[in-house]
């Protein structure tokens, strides 16, 4: 029988069958033509590796797809029910736990709780235990799980790195049914970029999430995979110098791009320049709408700060898409039009999309973890 551990060592130790993988996830439907065309692999290898992977029942022939001249090809997906991936989300009280098959439909969905004041160890033996339970409850046979994404914003910096060193998960694996399942570990902001990437669906591998809210980051997806850079710092975007001698940034630089754009200096900038106060930016939204005189030209001065910081990305990172996701979309309507007015006066082809965070996204975000950390080859998160 083909098992989870064929998916960890056999099937993904060469490279081009990864490649492969990954753009049957990326593209959700593929024909071996568009594989070929998608990896520089020729189509008798393309052949070989799909062939393979539908012996092992991993990927299936669904039905046929469009002619373009010639013989109508078949369009290839994951096999639904052969390999599924879990997520789990911790915060203070209650936990989230999903799972999904590797097309990324969810199957399962549900909620449970974790008593709040208790310590790491104890609420990871709570999860631990629950996880247990609804597995059980779905009736999972063993090796059908290829791995668990777990985000735990409810944990600060030190506890994060307990979990991170294996002291509670010994080797980061979770052990069901005699089965090792690997755990893969990640912020809420990846989690967050990840889900948005997936709903938004855009027809590139090469897209920058930023998020703005009261800080400035940013995940980069380069050629389908999340890449991390060397030190996992990668797409620091917050604390890129966007104003020569500007305000003074919490970091202790001077000018940061986060200083400009973040949702708490928006909000500062309107308030100085007038008397009528906010304390939400929802509250800059209505107000822009009745034509606010202040609201107007805060939003004017915020845009010019917003697009040098976009300019900088697109020549450092040239991706297709940049999504901005946050607080700040509520603002899309007036943002939206003009940075990519701009992109277009500059005769690029790169092109900006605000995105709200959708409700559920880092159970969305922990779901796609094991996914594209099995599949993606290179550097990923």
């Amino acid at each position: 029988m083909f098992i989870v551990e064929d998916i960890n060592h056999e099937t993904m130790r060469d490279a081009n069958v990864k490649k492969v993988l990954e753009r049957i996830r990326a593209n959700k439907e593929s024909t071996k033509k568009s594989l070929s065309y998608d990896t520089n692999l020729s189509l008798t290898l393309i052949n070989t590796i799909v062939n393979n992977l539908i012996a092992r029942n991993l990927v299936v022939e669904e039905r046929l797809g469009k002619s373009s001249g010639g013989r109508r090809p078949m369009v290839l997906k994951f096999a639904a029910d052969t390999f599924y991936a879990a997520g789990i989300v911790v915060t203070s009280g209650c936990a989230y736990f999903g799972l999904c098959d590797l097309n990324s439909n969810i199957i399962h969905q549900e909620n449970f709780v974790v008593p709040i004041g208790i310590d790491v160890q104890a609420a990871t033996q709570v999860v631990k235990e629950n996880a247990t339970r609804i597995l059980d409850g779905l009736a999972v046979a063993s090796g059908k799980i290829c791995g668990v994404g777990v985000i735990s914003p409810w944990l600060d910096e030190y506890e994060q790195q307990k979990l991170n060193a294996g002291g509670l998960f010994p080797g980061m694996i979770f052990e069901y049914k005699g089965q090792e399942i690997p755990l893969f570990f990640e912020t809420v902001a990846t989690a967050i970029a990840l889900a948005a990437i997936r709903e938004l669906r855009p027809d590139s591998s090469n897209v920058i999430f930023v998020s703005i809210a009261q800080s400035v980051d940013a995940q980069v997806f380069l050629n389908g995979a999340h890449y991390a850079g060397e030190f996992g710092k990668a797409g620091n975007v917050a604390h890129m110098a966007v104003v020569s001698d500007g305000r003074k940034c919490v970091c202790g630089r001077s000018g940061c791009w986060e200083t400009y754009v973040s949702i708490t200096n928006l909000i500062k900038d309107y308030n100085n320049l007038t008397v009528n106060k906010i304390s939400s930016h929802l509250e800059l939204v209505e107000r822009l709408k009745n034509a606010d005189d202040a609201a107007v030209k805060t939003l004017e001065n915020y845009v010019e700060h917003l697009w040098w910081g976009i300019r900088n990305i697109v020549n450092m990172f040239d991706p297709s898409v940049i999504v901005i996701g946050g607080p700040v979309s509520d603002f899309r309507d007036e943002l939206q039009p003009v940075i990519n007015k701009r992109l277009k006066a500059m005769n690029v082809q790169n092109r900006v999309f605000f995105s709200p965070v959708s409700e559920g996204a880092e159970l969305k975000g922990a779901l796609a973890l094991p996914i594209i950390r099995l599949f993606n080859v290179g550097k990923t998160v």
